[in-house]
């Protein structure tokens, strides 16, 4: 009946709705990980204290000599493949110099503040998270430097311990990324890690010097986070549904 449709239909846009909340959620716990502030800390240092380059865009060939791809690469590649991102990018606080993009695309280095990108849904991020501190979503619409592909931005601040900004954390969303989402399974079930299919990765996610866990399911794109205790004991802190 219609009213079954309709039935349908609202649970699953409560269930969609519900996926969209555990992605942004997913975004402001990355953007304030020890990982991201480590290596913003590194970053800082390799460009001699200072990521504020004024309003010139920064030479691509600096940003490709840090360190910050052996940081964090393996570990957004295999996170941008299950969520299906289309890049990962690190931003300057002020000026929205892209610093950081996961697949090294043509806007790493750009200035966002001003020239052919500052209208971009990557450049409304930047400044919507700089200025409300909240996680900022811009619309899909195309996007230059992917070759006009339709594209939308999620970002969020990276703060460091002592309360300073220290940038931006932003994911570029495909036509994919909705796809995926449409298609995933929903609940949690238990990881096996003895099976073939579950896998897990170690990595540091509140840089304790302890081996957190990353946990994830490539068929069903369920992602957890176990944080170590530093005893051989962990605590599931992040999963998706």
């Amino acid at each position: 009946s219609f009213d079954q449709m309709d039935s349908i239909q609202a649970i699953r846009k409560m269930q969609v709705k519900k996926a969209f909340d555990d992605h942004f959620n997913s975004i402001r716990i990355w953007a304030n990980s020890g990982q991201i502030i480590e290596s913003m800390s590194v970053l800082r240092e390799q460009l001699h204290g200072s990521t504020d380059w004024s309003e010139t865009d920064i030479p691509r060939d600096i940003l490709l000599d840090s360190d910050m791809d052996a940081l964090l690469g393996d570990f957004l590649k295999k996170f941008a493949e299950i969520y299906a991102y289309h890049d990962v990018f690190i931003l300057c606080p002020k000026n929205g110099h892209v610093l950081y993009s996961l697949f090294e695309g043509p806007d790493l280095g750009a200035n966002l503040s001003q020239g052919p990108l500052q209208e971009t849904g990557l450049a409304h991020v930047w400044k919507q998270a700089m200025a409300s501190g909240a996680t900022a979503v811009s619309d899909f619409e195309a996007y230059g430097p992917s070759n006009n592909m339709q594209a939308a931005f999620v970002g969020h601040r990276i703060v460091g311990g002592d309360g300073e900004v220290l940038g931006v954390l932003a994911f570029q969303l495909s036509p994919g990324f909705v796809e995926a989402l449409m298609n995933s399974t929903k609940g949690m079930g238990d990881y096996n890690l003895k099976g073939s299919k579950d896998q897990a990765f170690p990595f540091d996610f509140n840089a304790d010097g302890q081996s957190d866990i990353f946990l994830y399911r490539p068929d069903s794109n369920l992602v957890g986070i176990m944080r170590s205790h530093g005893d051989g004991s962990f605590e599931q802190v992040y999963y998706s549904h």
